[in-house]
């Protein structure tokens, strides 16, 4: 009843500081180096349709930045060996869009790590072989 006396407008949320740290981030990027890791996704999650949009942009230029493209690969990888994330979940949906890979440095990181626990190749082991 109160509302129908006082409707309260919705407000536009706008992108949060994250986000805007994103996008500053995948500016300084090239368009190129974007689409390689893109590509990747698309090929190794079987994802055809996808479209590189400027969100997911904004997502994979900051991993790049942030990690270098060897790293984002990796990532990707990492999130297929993730039974949660590959749809092993009570849902039983996956979460393996590019954005849930590179929403943010814990999620790049936490998928870096699944990768690196699947193969047992630490980053000390690639450091030593030159591998980065």
């Amino acid at each position: 009843m109160v509302d129908e006396l006082f409707p309260r407008e919705k407000k536009k949320r706008g992108p949060n500081q994250h986000t805007k740290d994103q996008r500053t981030a995948a500016e300084t990027i090239s368009e190129d180096a974007k689409k390689i890791v893109f590509d990747y996704w698309k090929e190794r999650h079987s994802k055809r349709a996808a479209v590189l949009d400027a969100k997911r942009a904004a997502r994979i230029g900051w991993a790049i930045k942030n990690y270098g493209i060897k790293s984002c690969k990796d990532a990707i990888d990492g999130c297929l060996v993730s039974d949660w994330h590959m749809g092993k979940n009570p849902n039983g949906k996956k979460y393996n869009d590019i954005h849930n890979i590179f929403i943010d440095a814990q999620h790049v990181e936490m998928f870096l790590r699944k990768l690196e626990e699947k193969t047992g190749n630490t980053a000390r082991d690639k450091w030593i072989s030159g591998d980065k």
